[in-house]
């Protein structure tokens, strides 16, 4: 039978978490020697390999700051002036035991090598990755499937919403879609902030649509945070009949036509009924 991936993870931790265990002992084994004969500094040769080794695939590919990196490192490097300043100690003195009490304590209690790989690839997955200081936002992945309204909000998202799109930080709401290119909406953007100026340029180049079906207004009754967007048909769609196929039965009652339109005045009381083609 093949072991699972979880397993073979839990194998590798507790490996690893055994393996700095004994590295922390023979440290201090180390250091002890150290204090007694100037042959235990050879010992930091494979130290500093098996450190140079778990420090380049735990910790330096994830982009950590040098803090981090240094809190790795810091059992080795500790190890390093400990034994090298033991060397030009005559005999073991008191105070030699005392710092070597200290790193073994510090050292398998605070675990800092296992806190910063740890820590690495978790604040990395949160910071996001980098390019020349600049942190990369991932892009909003756009609808394939489902309501059109749905998909649509989903690509303005991506397209539109963007920095350095035609209308940064905004959303769609109160959405209404018939096709790619007949749709309404209201723009809205955060609190506090106005809808940024759309241009029906770009927008129309954006979508593959003639600028002149293209509309933003003022929202009557909202203030500058809220604009109302036509698409298409939509946007020169002002008798009853038109709106209503192109705006309410598409959503509301699809297949839904209007054939007859009663009209007249409440004040009068005449009324009459106008049959559509």
């Amino acid at each position: 039978m093949l072991l699972s991936v979880e397993r073979i993870r839990a194998a590798l931790i507790r490996t690893r978490e055994l393996s700095g265990r004994v590295a922390t002992m023979g440290g201090a084994a180390v250091l002890v020697s150290a204090s007694v004969t100037p042959v235990a500094a050879v010992a930091l040769i494979p130290a500093a390999l098996g450190c140079g080794c778990g420090f380049l695939m735990s910790v330096a590919p994830h982009q950590s700051p040098a803090w981090l990196k240094g809190m790795y490192l810091s059992p080795f490097l500790t190890l390093t002036a400990g034994t090298l300043a033991f060397q030009v100690v005559p005999g073991m003195q008191m105070w030699e035991l005392a710092a070597v009490a200290a790193w073994f304590g510090i050292t398998w209690w605070v675990r800092p090598s296992q806190w910063a790989r740890q820590t690495a690839p978790a604040l990395a997955k949160v910071s996001g990755d980098t390019v020349a200081g600049e942190v990369l936002t991932p892009t909003p992945e756009v609808l394939t499937s489902g309501p059109l309204e749905a998909r649509l909000a989903s690509w303005w998202a991506a397209a539109a919403a963007v920095p350095g799109g035609i209308a940064p930080g905004t959303w769609l709401e109160q959405l209404r879609v018939a096709g790619p290119h007949d749709w309404s909406a209201q723009i809205v953007a955060p609190a506090g902030h106005p809808v940024p100026s759309v241009s029906t340029e770009r927008l129309s180049a954006l979508i593959d649509a003639p600028a002149e079906l293209i509309h933003v207004n003022a929202v009557a009754g909202s203030g500058a945070g809220r604009k109302q967007i036509t698409v298409g048909r939509t946007a020169a769609a002002t008798d009853f009949p038109s709106v209503w196929a192109h705006q309410v039965a598409p959503t509301a009652m699809p297949g839904a036509q209007v054939i007859r339109i009663r009209r007249g005045s409440t004040t009068t009381g005449q009324w009459e009924e106008v049959a559509q083609p």
